[in-house]
């Protein structure tokens, strides 16, 4: 029995500006604050965009169960009035999924992003409702806002201290969300890598204080001069189930034709 497929999703730009790349942080006397090191996570730049070929979504529930799904992902920093990113993914296999198209453009906070769903066989694309930030992706652990991005002005946050994580030094931070009933979370605590500000780890604990989810970076490189996520995965701790997103093929600045991210061209 395949593990429930839901066919709802927005983009991968989230785990990339969680796990992947910057150009690090200016030195200071004091060292920086909670708030301008989330908020250098969430500006660092990756380009001009960023093409995956091949993404492996493979997801685990309690039972041991699989679904391993083939995506293909553009990405545009687009960077001009209000919007920040345009993502684009395509599902490739399973056949019977074949074609599903989402499309994602992440708007600067506080403004909600925008998302539009294409599915072969109705043949239509539909335009998807911002409230539903925390649904599932795929029927993955990673849900939509794991993927659009939190903003750092979401949050309230705390430097808790300096820790090594896998041999590099990083700021642990904590975040709590300023309108705690829009999200599942009421607390996040995230390892961030002190000289590429890459996430190393994280960990969001439900409203109760219990931990909800964790998060770990299991794989980066530097491909065209940028540190980029390869491998990364999440678990829910509280139902038992995993997802791990792997990426292949990763090319920076290739040049993407803005027309890509149309979404009146979703389904060709």
């Amino acid at each position: 029995m395949k593990v429930k497929f839901k066919l709802v999703a927005l983009s991968l730009v989230a785990l990339l500006s969680a796990y992947g790349l910057s150009g690090g942080l200016p030195a200071q006397a004091q060292g920086p604050t909670a708030d301008q090191i989330m908020q250098q996570v969430e500006s660092r730049f990756q380009g001009n965009d960023f093409v995956a070929p091949q993404v492996t979504l493979t997801t685990t529930n309690a039972q041991g169960e699989k679904q391993t799904l083939q995506i293909s992902l553009k990405a545009l920093l687009y960077d001009k009035k209000d919007v920040k990113y345009k993502v684009l993914l395509k599902v490739l296999q399973p056949v019977d999924s074949k074609g599903t198209a989402f499309l994602a453009i992440e708007r600067v906070y506080p403004q909600p992003n925008d998302e539009w769903l294409f599915l072969p066989a109705l043949g239509q694309v539909k335009k998807l409702d911002p409230e539903n930030a925390r649904n599932s992706l795929f029927g993955s652990v990673f849900n939509f806002e794991d993927v659009t991005g939190r903003p750092a002005a979401a949050d309230t946050h705390k430097l808790l201290r300096t820790e090594t994580v896998d041999g590099r030094p990083t700021w642990v931070v904590e975040s709590i969300p300023k309108e705690p009933n829009t999200v599942e979370f009421g607390r996040r605590v995230t390892w961030v890598d002190q000289e590429s500000l890459i996430i190393l780890k994280e960990e969001l604990y439900d409203h109760q204080g219990a931990l909800l989810r964790t998060g770990q970076l299991l794989k980066q490189e530097k491909l065209d001069g940028i540190w980029t996520m390869i491998k990364a995965e999440v678990k829910n701790v509280q139902t038992g189930e995993e997802s791990t997103f792997d990426f292949g093929q990763v090319q920076h600045n290739v040049g993407l034709a803005e027309s890509l991210f149309d979404p009146a061209n979703l389904g060709k």
